[in-house]
């Protein structure tokens, strides 16, 4: 009998519908063919209800999701600044969901949602 192994990397995505308010824990549990299990590392998420949009994967080293509260604050700019207040980044945000991908250096840096006349922040960490 000959098994198959499967050696690519896969990457899985979830959003969750109905997400609590604070703080909340998520992790993954993968079943093998042989019913071996092994769950991942626990990732906490911070929902505040002031805050119109949601970064996820935070902390990351290579990208984060922008995920918005209600689908009319697009379209808007986002802007990502590091610690010094040097713009790293800016672009113009068409979804309710955005992956932005990203080269940043290791650090702590902050995403900046402007719309209308309102403008909403989070920080987020680049291992």
């Amino acid at each position: 009998m000959v098994q198959a192994i499967q050696t690519k990397v896969i990457e899985y995505s979830f959003t969750d519908k109905s997400p609590y308010n604070g703080l909340s824990y998520y992790r993954l549990k993968q079943t093998d063919f042989n019913g071996e299990f092994s769950y991942s590392k626990t990732v906490a998420v911070n929902l505040n209800p002031n805050n119109q949009f949601y970064l996820y994967q935070n902390p990351s080293a290579n990208h984060i999701i922008v995920a918005f509260k209600n689908a009319e604050t697009q379209p808007c700019k986002l802007l990502i600044h590091d610690v010094t207040g040097r713009m790293v980044h800016e672009q113009q945000i068409t979804s309710a969901t955005t992956i932005l991908n990203f080269a940043f250096l290791p650090g702590v840096y902050v995403a900046s949602v402007k719309y209308s006349q309102q403008a909403f922040s989070q920080k987020f960490i680049v291992r």
